[in-house]
């Protein structure tokens, strides 16, 4: 006989020589784990039902609160528009934030912001996230440059 086998052979004999009758019933085993009185049912239903309100009560502050509300963010959507016209060179700078906003309305802030009017927004609607600060021209440009699009800034309103 191989080794395995001899050691397997002993494990047998030694379980079935100091085998008893009820030996290894479930509720002995719970005894000697947890004491005679056992699992306090009453304590563990009332700590699971604590957490499942700590837990209710998380989920429902966390879909509830709109965090950009607590950051300082506008109401204006995903716009937010700081403008400081310098008047000595006659060039009107901004400062825009805009947070995954649509191409759309983002054209429509430059063109409310810097007076001017915006053409050649394209059909598919795009996305924008961006802090910018400056001249609608320049800015017109980077959004090409970052989303390839063809806007150009047609006149002054």
């Amino acid at each position: 006989m191989k080794t395995d086998e001899v050691k397997f052979e002993n494990s047998v004999k030694f379980v079935a020589s100091h085998y008893e009758s009820g030996a290894f019933r479930r509720h002995d085993a719970w005894v000697r784990i947890f004491g005679k009185k056992g699992f306090n049912w009453k304590r563990i239903c009332v700590a699971a039902s604590v957490i499942c309100v700590i837990l209710a009560a998380s989920a429902f502050v966390y879909m509830t609160l709109d965090l950009r509300d607590r950051s300082g963010y506008k109401e204006d959507k995903n716009i937010e528009t700081v403008s400081s016209p310098d008047v000595e060179a006659g060039i009107n700078f901004a400062s825009l934030e805009f947070i995954d906003a649509p191409l759309s309305e983002v054209v429509e802030k430059i063109e409310t912001t810097y007076g001017v009017t915006v053409s050649g927004l394209p059909d598919k609607e795009l996305y924008l996230t961006l802090k910018y600060e400056g001249t609608a021209q320049d800015l017109v440009e980077t959004i090409n440059d970052a989303l390839g699009t063809d806007l150009k800034i047609e006149q002054s309103k």
